[in-house]
């Protein structure tokens, strides 16, 4: 079954007791309500950084919650992704689980500095006001921005250009 397949994942789902996990990458609102309203997932993986930001990872997950579904956050982004997916996961009453990248780059855990908070295997509530993202003169100087050097990879389905 490929992740386009929202009559594959809707009858895997009402095929089994297992639940099913799935859209890291679904993006928007309308590419979300296609699964949604199919009852494809029963744990939806919408990713904050990717779907469109915070307004539209909550839109997913109102909608996730309308159909009695749950919600994963997939967080596998940089350090200011995994924190905008930790906001997005405790402002939603149906979140089941936050996802969290096993292991950061200096960069990534120097522009967290503290706000990523992780205890008995327990991802806490940020205390930071915003994102909680400290982005210090130091920080910038260490890793300077170099014209060209950004990653801008295709994702199966959805071909970018430049």
């Amino acid at each position: 079954m490929h992740y386009t397949d929202p009559w594959g994942y809707a009858e895997l789902c009402k095929s089994t007791p297992i639940p099913i996990a799935g859209g890291e990458c679904l993006t928007t609102s309308h590419e979300w309500r296609v699964f949604i309203e199919r009852d494809c997932f029963d744990i939806g993986q919408p990713d904050a950084s990717f779907t469109g930001g915070l307004g539209e990872f909550m839109k997913v997950a109102a909608l996730l919650g309308s159909r009695g579904r749950k919600l994963a956050t997939h967080s596998w982004g940089a350090g200011g992704s995994l924190l905008q997916n930790i906001h997005a996961a405790f402002a939603c009453a149906n979140t089941t689980i936050v996802e969290v990248a096993p292991d950061y780059g200096p960069l990534h855990s120097e522009i967290m500095d503290g706000s990523f908070v992780m205890e008995d295997g327990m991802v806490l509530p940020p205390q930071r006001p915003g994102l909680g993202i400290v982005l210090t003169d130091a920080v910038k100087s260490r890793y300077p921005f170099v014209p060209g050097s950004g990653e801008f990879n295709d994702v199966v389905g959805k071909i970018l250009t430049d």
